[in-house]
């Protein structure tokens, strides 16, 4: 699903035009699987690295590294599931 596009994306390089072609063949279709509404709650997380550690307003320098340890610690979140 999305969250092994977003793994293929950090690790290969996928880019994203053949991340959207490859969700769109994965929702081609007129069946839907939809969880039951009970099933469908938010799940919060406590995440590592946030928005708040990437963009430091007045202070670029160092934005692409912070970008990168951004996306290295949600990968790592991510392989843990």
């Amino acid at each position: 699903g999305l969250r092994q596009q977003f793994i293929d994306h950090l690790d290969h390089g996928v880019p994203p035009h053949e991340i959207r072609r490859r969700v769109a063949s994965m929702a081609e279709g007129k069946v839907k699987v939809h969880r039951p509404e009970a099933a469908r709650r938010l799940v919060l997380r406590r995440w590592p690295m946030t928005i708040a550690a990437v963009y430091l307003p007045n202070q670029p320098t160092g934005a692409a590294e912070r970008v990168k340890a951004w996306a290295a610690s949600i990968r790592e979140e991510l392989r843990r599931g």
